[in-house]
């Protein structure tokens, strides 16, 4: 199974902000989403927004550039989808704010930033 993930999502997913601007600037939008990360285990693609991304990376300092900007996807909830489909399939995040993101995967630093 593949899943679009666009630039910016992909940016923000490597901590790369400095190509996050680029692609801002260049039409990328912040409300983006897309695949942030996935799961051999369970055979799951994770699918969030540009904060999940940063969440799921641990990038305290990337996060506080950005959350000002995305007040309103606090509160995106991830989605899954199916990796390979002829294997079983178990979700493992789907519903999970930024912020929960941030606690399975984040320092302290990063999960006070959320609050």
């Amino acid at each position: 199974m593949h899943i679009d993930c666009p630039f910016i999502v992909q940016a923000a997913k490597h901590a790369d902000f400095q190509t996050f601007e680029i692609v801002e600037k260049h039409g990328g939008q912040i409300k983006d989403t897309g695949e942030i990360g996935v799961s051999t285990t369970h055979n799951n693609i994770v699918i969030s927004n540009i904060l999940g991304a940063i969440a799921s990376q641990d990038n305290p300092t990337f996060l506080k550039k950005v959350i000002k900007r995305m007040k309103d996807g606090l509160e995106y909830e991830a989605k899954e989808q199916q990796f390979i489909m002829e294997q079983p399939f178990t979700k493992e995040y789907s519903g999970f704010t930024p912020l929960m993101i941030a606690v399975v995967h984040s320092s302290e630093e990063t999960i006070k930033t959320f609050i």
